[in-house]
């Protein structure tokens, strides 16, 4: 930059009110032309300037805080200079916030969750280093339940993380200031009464200042689907041979999560004939059913109804004895969703 500068009547501002928020640097050397002035100031000034090969002259009537590193200097009309022992030399940007912080989000997050029965959950917390000063910083990484009646940690992983033979600990390391880092936890749910309700609690811990930490919290509510099914014949009661039986199964889940994998199986006695091609389903939006057939008792499922087998009348078959109804989507436990039927015809033989 030019080596004058001529500032006054409060032309410097610094809202910040530190001196690392203004800090001017010069360079240049003698005998180019070399004063600079600071006058006509009657507030407050907050800088930090390097100049070593130039005067400077100070005129007003304010008070300048920071540091100077120049050839000369002079103070006129009752100009006071404040020198900030934290600085100790201008050699470049100076930190005054802590230099170890951190940030964990989400501070508060909740889920509804299955027992595990072999699969478990993950969640993902965002660690930020808030630390000042350029400082790369290594983190303990902690978890806890609170009661701890449902839920047990299975790990804690992610990018620069290592996990020793204890599940609830971990470190990260070398995050630099101002970066964050991806830290997936997971746990498990235990075989517990649905409606049971915990808490994980992730704790991020700076090993440069342990008294520096921030937690995010999980709550954890424990569903089940309950799955109910009614079957109906018709006509009913004491029937001759040859009456030709509607069936009807009805499937709800008044419980409180999806079920999902869902199988039905129906069995039909020797005593019955099943009709060939009567099975309906009614099922709610957005689920489908995939329908098989055994001859066996259910040991293999690839039997193809055709009319007239095992000694049938024409349209029946009596080599039919199960019938598998197997749902292809997750059954809502949320109403009118939650509710569908099945239906197939038989005879009585």
């Amino acid at each position: 930059m030019s080596s004058e500068l001529s500032r006054s009547g409060g032309s410097i501002v610094n809202t910040s009110g530190l001196p690392q928020g203004l800090e001017i640097w010069a360079c240049g050397n003698p005998p180019a032309p070399s004063e600079w002035d600071l006058s006509g100031a009657s507030s407050n000034v907050y800088l930090s300037l390097y100049a070593p090969n130039h005067d400077l002259k100070v005129n007003g009537s304010g008070d300048i805080f920071g540091a100077f590193i120049v050839r000369t200097f002079s103070a006129q009309g009752g100009a006071r200079v404040h020198f900030d022992e934290a600085l100790g030399f201008v050699s470049g940007p100076i930190y005054y916030g802590n230099p170890y912080g951190v940030s964990v989000s989400p501070h508060t997050a909740t889920a509804s969750q299955l027992p595990s029965n072999g699969t478990n959950y993950p969640i993902v917390f965002t660690l930020l280093n808030t630390g000042s000063g350029n400082t790369t910083d290594n983190f303990d990484l902690l978890t806890k339940r609170r009661p701890g009646t449902a839920l047990s940690a299975v790990s804690i992983t992610g990018s620069g993380v290592t996990q020793g033979a204890n599940p609830d600990s971990a470190r990260l390391v070398n995050l630099a200031d101002g970066a964050s880092a991806a830290v997936t936890v997971t746990y498990a749910v235990g075989n517990v009464p649905v409606g049971t309700t915990d808490t994980l609690v992730f704790t991020a811990r700076s090993v440069g200042g342990p008294t520096n930490s921030d937690s995010g919290v999980v709550t954890v509510t424990v569903v089940r689907p309950r799955l109910t099914i009614g079957r109906a014949v018709s006509p009913s009661g004491s029937l001759a041979p040859g009456t030709v039986l509607n069936y009807a199964l009805t499937i709800a889940n008044s419980g409180t999560s999806n079920a999902a994998g869902v199988s039905l199986v129906d069995t039909l006695p020797s005593a019955l004939q099943f009709k060939v091609g009567s099975v309906a389903t009614t099922l709610p939006a957005g689920v489908s059913a995939g329908l098989q057939y055994s001859s066996d008792g259910g040991v293999t499922w690839t039997y193809v109804p055709v009319g007239a087998a095992c000694g049938a009348p024409a349209g029946y078959d009596r080599c039919v004895n199960r019938i598998r109804w197997q749902l292809q989507n997750p059954w809502s436990y949320s109403a009118p969703d939650n509710v569908g039927t099945l239906q197939f015809v038989a005879q009585i033989r």
